[in-house]
């Protein structure tokens, strides 16, 4: 009796050391992006990472190879809820990617139509019309611009930088908290900026032609 006893007692703690070396898995409430010497680095809400080490409401976790300091805010336990934001913000990337999309093949149309509608014995006559187009493209896009650059200013900083001590063997790690659409609204801004570039420089090449 005494020897059956034993034996569960040694079972039960078996299984309670080798709990206690399972690793502690959570999951990002959030999108967090780091940078370290090879670039930038975005995890998506709902990602799984393990917790490395806790000080007072920092957490360092882990994801693939990459180690990042996040608060426990940005932190969550619940598997189920995880996937869910990960399938929402998924589907979220997605939708964006095909109005882009679509915004671009309207715009390609439009000036296929534009540059048929021109007579084809003035060369002049289509060169305004493509310049024409350009600049309602520019105007367009301008107006865009001044719009991201209001719901980014509403957003706040865009990011929130927080340097660590510690090192790893892919050199110093800095965490960058990122509001909810921040990395979003930054990208479509960047992106505005050098549409609208590329337009101007072909306002003034057609401008050069026409002379």
């Amino acid at each position: 009796m005494k020897s059956r006893a034993l034996i569960v007692f040694s079972c039960l703690v078996s299984l309670a050391l080798a709990r206690a070396d399972e690793p502690e898995v959570a999951f990002l409430r959030e999108r967090v992006s780091i940078t370290t010497s090879h670039g930038v680095s975005g995890f998506a809400p709902g990602t799984r990472v393990i917790v490395v080490a806790r000080d007072g409401r920092m957490v360092t976790v882990k994801s693939e190879d990459k180690q990042f300091d996040v608060s426990e805010d940005q932190l969550m336990t619940d598997a189920q809820a995880a996937r869910t934001l990960n399938t929402r913000d998924a589907a979220d990337q997605q939708a964006a990617q095909q109005q882009i999309a679509q915004q671009e093949a309207a715009r390609s149309a439009a000036q296929q139509k534009m540059y048929q509608s021109a007579a084809p014995n003035d060369p002049k006559a289509s060169l305004d019309a493509q310049l024409q187009e350009t600049q309602a493209r520019r105007q367009k896009l301008e107006a865009e611009l001044h719009d991201v650059q209001d719901a980014r200013e509403a957003a706040g900083p865009e990011n929130r930088v927080k340097h660590t001590k510690r090192h790893t063997a892919w050199g110093h790690i800095k965490s960058i908290y990122t509001s909810a659409n921040a990395g979003e609204v930054a990208a479509r801004e960047k992106d505005l900026r050098q549409k609208i570039e590329d337009l101007k420089r072909e306002e003034q090449w057609l401008r050069g032609k026409l002379k």
